[in-house]
């Protein structure tokens, strides 16, 4: 299964879209791979992202790979940020994607 993408809002006056991703149990190697169409745009300028639902995780936006890669802590990391691995997330996770761009209209 891969992630899914559904659009939560759209303004095209403010090139913005606003986009939840649902992971899933195969978190690829650094980060889930995110298009302009995914977000509802023809190109990305910026992406602000973070987890909707509770599950303790922090999202990050990599420009220059365009990709949604996500850190977690614990107890065993003893507070320190280590990037997800397969089978680390599944579809409990949301994450919130702020993107502005050159919208799709």
């Amino acid at each position: 299964m891969a992630a899914v993408f559904t659009r939560a809002k759209a303004y095209p006056a403010a090139n913005m879209t606003i986009t939840d991703l649902t992971a899933d149990g195969s978190y690829p190697a650094n980060g889930y791979p995110v298009t302009a169409r995914d977000l509802g745009l023809l190109s990305i300028d910026s992406v602000q992202a973070y987890e909707r639902t509770v599950q303790g995780n922090v999202a990050q936006f990599d420009v220059t790979n365009s990709k949604l890669k996500i850190f977690q802590t614990g107890a065993a990391l003893s507070g320190l940020l280590s990037e997800a691995i397969a089978g680390d997330l599944s579809t409990a996770n949301v994450f919130r994607l702020v993107a502005h761009g050159n919208p799709i209209l």
